[in-house]
């Protein structure tokens, strides 16, 4: 005796596939496009401009002579390393910070806006605490 199959509609193998696809491409766009880009490129801008305060320390102690941070229109530069500000933030005034030979930096600000935001560099104490604010 034959039984008759029914015949039941459901996806292929094909269309299963293609619907994989889809999924996996958005979620690799998400991914590939954070949302909070700016947040993130100021973090790293952070982490760059801490590590250029002890470098400049550390040289200024080996050569035993005061090393220069320059806070310029479209950089921070030291010795002959640069690193960008963020995108859309821009220095209020250019500042020239002197590292002592001791590694001692006199107490100062910097800032930077990008027209929403104001965010400063504080300069502690001089040879002390560093730190970024918001204001």
């Amino acid at each position: 005796m034959k039984q008759r199959l029914r015949k039941r509609s459901a996806f292929t193998l094909v269309e299963t596939t293609m619907v994989l696809g889809l999924v996996s491409l958005l979620m690799l766009l998400g991914v590939a496009f954070p949302k909070n880009r700016e947040g993130q490129e100021w973090r790293t801008f952070e982490k760059q401009v801490m590590t250029a305060i002890e470098l400049g320390r550390h040289q200024a102690q080996a050569a035993n002579e005061p090393v220069f941070l320059d806070f310029t229109a479209d950089a921070l530069r030291l010795a002959k390393r640069t690193y960008p500000y963020p995108r859309r933030f821009v220095i209020e005034k250019p500042v020239r910070l002197s590292i002592a030979k001791s590694g001692f930096i006199s107490p100062q600000s910097v800032y930077w806006s990008n027209g929403q935001k104001r965010i400063r560099l504080v300069i502690q104490f001089g040879g002390g605490h560093v730190d970024f604010k918001a204001d």
